[in-house]
């Protein structure tokens, strides 16, 4: 095991003139395996350089201290395979078209800067932590609410945009969403019924059209159906429950929805 230090400013990953063992040190050490540790700090390069993601990546731990800018730029397909935590500073804008793949378990991710366009696959055990914007865009599973015991922590007004968070096994997983904003095109065809849920004064998303919002009978604090024709499945507790004008929400015959406010002007609420 050894640590990998960036070094020379804008670069591609696969290129050893920029790996150092050393902060600010001479490049030339081999690119960073799955038993290294990988830094990135303010002697990794100049404001705004750019790190290119030009192969496939292995690392162990990685860990982001810089507060100078900086951009991680990943090309289509490339993975992330981390065997351990991950951690990016505010500074970080992590831009990448690839999966985060983590291969062993009770790891923490934690995003702090702009990150975008990732997705997860084939992880267990993983609690992510995300303080800045998260766009997790991936229309096919899996995903990283695939994931058995899984968490997931929205810290300050965080941002998660994920495409469907639905048919997938919420299996025990935990969700702290604080006061970010949870987005989603859908959560249909989900098992949420051992979710563990601390909505805080969160916001819930969701996007698309003629879908059922599996709500459980779970306490969520604001929803926003922006869609047409959303059936609200469960008995769940909403603190606000928000339309769009002209959209036709649908609730269940028998089923009951606890809520404080409803905010649904020009909707049509029809019961099935």
């Amino acid at each position: 095991m050894a640590n990998r230090y960036w070094v020379g400013g804008t670069g591609d990953w696969s290129d050893t003139s920029h790996w150092s063992l050393t902060s600010g040190g001479v490049g030339g050490q081999a690119v960073p395996t799955s038993v290294d540790d990988v830094f990135i700090d303010d002697n990794s390069g100049e404001s705004g350089f750019v790190l290119n993601c030009d192969i496939s990546v292995y690392f162990k731990d990685f860990l982001d201290s810089r507060v100078l800018v900086w951009v991680f730029k990943a090309l289509a397909n490339r993975t992330w395979n981390v065997y351990g935590n991950i951690t990016t500073s505010e500074a970080s804008n992590i831009n990448g078209m690839g999966a985060i793949n983590v291969k062993v378990t009770n790891k923490t991710i934690n995003f702090k800067g702009i990150t975008e366009f990732l997705y997860f696959e084939d992880n267990t055990n993983v609690e992510v932590e995300i303080k800045g914007n998260l766009n997790c865009s991936k229309s096919t599973t899996p995903s990283f609410f695939d994931s058995s015991g899984s968490g997931l922590t929205l810290s300050g007004e965080a941002i998660f945009k994920i495409y469907d968070i639905g048919k997938n096994t919420l299996t025990n997983q935990n969700w702290t969403l604080n006061d970010g904003v949870l987005e989603s095109n859908r959560l249909t065809d989900a098992d949420i019924s051992t979710l563990n849920l601390n909505a805080g004064t969160s916001t819930l998303r969701l996007l698309d059209s003629s879908v059922n919002f599996e709500s459980g009978s779970l306490t969520w604090h604001n929803v926003d159906l922006q869609g047409d024709n959303i059936t609200i499945n469960g008995s769940p507790t909403f603190n606000q429950l928000k339309g769009v004008s002209g959209q036709t929400i649908n609730v269940q015959a028998g089923q009951t929805i606890t809520l404080s406010d409803l905010d649904i002007d020009g909707c049509s609420l029809i019961g099935l």
